[in-house]
């Protein structure tokens, strides 16, 4: 597979020096979200426009009485279009309000607040928010853009990115382990020896 392999040796002598090894927080970023950047997609709007002025004329025609019945199937069918795609918006918007608070709760997040990043991070939310509504094109986009941004293991290796160890998380955990998960000490284990 592709990507495998050691990490990057931060020391090694390059003849394109790159910037040293960044450490980032095991428990994520904690400074203010930034406020989403993109206007409302522009497809999905110019696509709900579309057919909301496709039915004002058929709605017209209706109205005047001088419909058919082709053009009543048509009424019809381009409702049920406007349907799907103010879903499909609506279903949009709230994964891209979803997604965007979530990543910027990750530990990647404090390398992008301090690189400016707001507008990358943007893109790959809305690429990704579309992708989870089947589109195939913006899922190929998101799986870039997430290399691009760290948020794959081979992204990290290449951008040199590495997460801090939790070091009171991890003596927590081996404490939980030594006295049980519920913090009590571990019972002792009584056998029977059979005498003879």
């Amino acid at each position: 597979m592709a990507g495998n392999g050691p990490p990057p040796n931060p020391g090694a002598i390059r003849r394109n020096p790159r910037v040293g090894l960044v450490t980032l927080p095991a428990e994520g970023y904690r400074g203010r979200t930034p406020k989403w950047p993109l206007p409302d997609n522009p497809r999905l709007t110019a696509t709900i426009q579309t057919i909301e002025d496709e039915i004002e004329v058929l709605e017209d025609l209706e109205a005047d009485g001088k419909i058919n019945r082709t053009q009543q199937t048509k009424l019809t069918r381009t409702r049920m279009r406007l349907a799907v795609a103010t879903a499909e918006r609506d279903a949009i918007r709230d994964s891209e309000k979803e997604l965007w608070r979530k990543l910027w709760r990750t530990p990647q997040a404090a390398q992008w607040a301090t690189l400016k990043w707001d507008r990358e991070v943007a893109l790959y939310v809305r690429h990704q928010a579309a992708a989870e509504i089947g589109s195939m094109e913006d899922s190929r986009e998101a799986r870039l853009r997430a290399k691009a941004l760290g948020l794959t293991p081979d992204g990290m290796k290449s951008l040199m990115w590495t997460i801090a160890t939790d070091q009171v998380g991890a003596q927590r955990q081996q404490r939980q382990a030594a006295t049980g998960t519920d913090g009590a000490p571990p019972r002792r284990r009584l056998s029977a020896v059979e005498e003879n």
